[in-house]
């Protein structure tokens, strides 16, 4: 089976008014090469370009602006800066079906998002609406990639009485950036409740970009145990190798690498055929963004967070179409 839907949505009521607009396209694919074997793709891409509106600073004594004295179809920004992204995604999965009880998955996808990032500022105004001070943060050319792969196994079986529901296999992550690099701009509307616009500058150079690659390989395996017709209890472990590569635009690259075990772990109990109650605890991992830019390590990637969480709840079921938890 094959589908495919687009579509393009735009607003733009004046010269002075915010501009919105996007094109959509996605695709779908779902290949059934036997009984036992199905194949599956997808993919979407969107453009998408919005006006840049300011934040509002206040008057030089502290206070803001009256709410309702601005328009908000007002465009405070200029014309020609627009917040742009350029997004696509992509991915396919293989379901093999072993046995009756045992099924093997394996996917593998990819995003991308560019975007020219632009944002404009008004840190003062007096109170006939004059611009003190503001500016526009401008970089064209930022982007972000991941490419990630899993490939599990999952079945369920009985050992004393004890039903398994197993699932065990690996995945792998694959992230690079490229951001930073703002030009500041001293371009302002002069007025927020008379606003006068500029032309859009040329040959505009820019500071260099931090970059940075992300490598994440992991093992993990859970299972799902019923313990009765009301206790399941889920013991699970994931095994994650982290290497990580920095390159701010100033100072040292540097690399970082993590070797980190996240266990889970969580207990349920049906106290009715549609009440139950849970406890759960998990271990996580991520990745930090860089350092500030206002900082001494400006660019730096900062070393892996292992996260822990906490968790109990009821969860009941008023309907085989609703729950609440």
């Amino acid at each position: 089976m094959l589908s495919i839907s687009s579509s393009t949505v735009a607003a733009s009521p004046s010269r002075t008014s915010p501009k919105t607009r996007r094109n959509f396209v996605s695709g779908a694919f779902d290949w059934a090469i036997n009984p036992d074997l199905l194949v599956r793709a997808n993919f979407d891409y969107q453009e998408r370009k919005i006006s840049a509106q300011p934040s509002i600073g206040p008057y030089l004594n502290g206070q803001l602006p009256p709410v309702g004295s601005i328009d908000p179809r007002t465009l405070l920004g200029q014309p020609w800066l627009q917040y742009e992204t350029r997004t696509f995604n992509i991915g396919a999965d293989l379901q093999y079906r072993i046995n009756d009880k045992w099924k093997l998955t394996t996917r593998a996808a990819q995003s991308y998002n560019g975007r020219v990032a632009a944002f404009p500022d008004v840190y003062n105004v007096a109170a006939n609406g004059n611009v003190l001070s503001g500016d526009i943060y401008y970089n064209p050319n930022q982007s972000f990639r991941v490419i990630s792969t899993d490939s599990y196994v999952s079945g369920d079986f009985e050992t004393i009485g004890i039903r398994h529901q197993l699932v065990t296999g690996f995945s792998t992550r694959n992230f690079q950036a490229v951001e930073s690099g703002f030009r500041v701009l001293p371009d302002t509307v002069g007025n927020i409740y008379n606003p006068s616009f500029t032309s859009a500058p040329s040959n505009l150079t820019y500071p260099n970009h931090n970059k940075s690659k992300n490598y994440q390989p992991s093992v993990f395996i859970s299972d799902l145990m019923s313990l009765s017709d009301r206790w399941d209890v889920m013991l699970g472990l994931r095994h994650v190798r982290y290497k990580n590569d920095s390159m701010p635009a100033s100072g040292k690259n540097t690399s970082q690498t993590a070797s980190i075990n996240a266990p889970s772990v969580a207990v349920t109990f049906k106290a009715l055929p549609n009440l139950s109650t849970y406890l759960s605890y998990a271990e996580g991992f991520e990745q930090p963004g860089p350092a500030g830019y206002d900082t001494n390590n400006a660019g730096e990637n900062l070393p892996p967070l292992q996260t822990k969480q906490y968790e109990a709840g009821v969860k009941y079921s008023l309907n085989p179409d609703l729950m609440l938890t």
